[in-house]
């Protein structure tokens, strides 16, 4: 078993169990994020659906689009810290097909991306646990045994993440987890989300800043 605090860089490939996990609902409506889009707006059209009660998602294709996603879901939460009374913005992520499009050759593609859906929820407990590091090397599948184990252990398991593809790895993780957890019966009616949050920590003379992800299980309908 691997230490909880252990980097999980440069582990040998598990099955590839990774692909995508089903198309949203058709006339869902839904938001777009791109590596360009600008964190501020976006994160003021999350937030004002949000107060709105509906269900909100963000679609983003590839690691630098997901960042500035997440990026703008932390802004969201604290657009509207006032009317969440203390509720914080839970996210759980999901892989999905994208409508194909058709190239000028006439030839069709097909996208996949993350879709992020974001809910208020109740803050998810912060124990006294070392922190599970996230890099750009780490394997998914075997980052999510390990997971599944902290999170039956203790309810909840926390991420740190540096940098765009470390984020995405860890997405990719729980997704994974989520679905050990579904085989596992651990999971019932709940779902497998996180809450994001920026960390400044000290790395010998020099401050540096990283994002963490404390996840845990949210009641499923919220996304529902």
């Amino acid at each position: 078993m691997l230490p909880r605090g252990a980097m999980l860089g440069r582990l040998p490939l598990v099955a590839q169990r990774l692909g995508a996990r089903g198309v949203a609902a058709e006339g869902v409506p839904g938001l777009q994020c791109s590596a360009k889009t600008n964190v501020g707006k976006l994160a003021g059209a999350l937030s004002a659906r949000l107060r709105e009660g509906a269900k909100t998602t963000l679609d983003s294709v590839g690691p630098a689009a997901t960042y500035t996603a997440i990026k703008s879901i932390m802004v969201a939460e604290d657009y509207c810290s006032q009317e969440a009374q203390g509720k914080v913005l839970a996210v759980r992520p999901e892989m999905v097909k994208l409508d194909p499009r058709t190239a000028p050759s006439g030839r069709e593609t097909q996208t996949v991306a993350f879709r992020l859906h974001v809910a208020l929820a109740d803050p998810l407990p912060e124990l006294d646990q070392e922190l599970t590091y996230m890099s750009a090397d780490t394997n998914p599948g075997l980052a999510a045994r390990l997971l599944v184990r902290v999170v039956e252990d203790k309810g909840v398991v926390p991420l740190a993440c540096m940098g765009d593809k470390s984020c995405g790895i860890a997405l990719r993780a729980i997704m994974i987890t989520e679905e050990f957890l579904g085989r596992n019966n651990k999971l019932g009616t709940k779902a497998l989300a996180f809450h994001a949050k920026k960390d400044t920590f000290q790395q010998g003379s020099e401050e540096r800043v990283r994002i963490l992800f404390q996840c845990g299980l949210v009641p499923g309908s919220l996304y529902k």
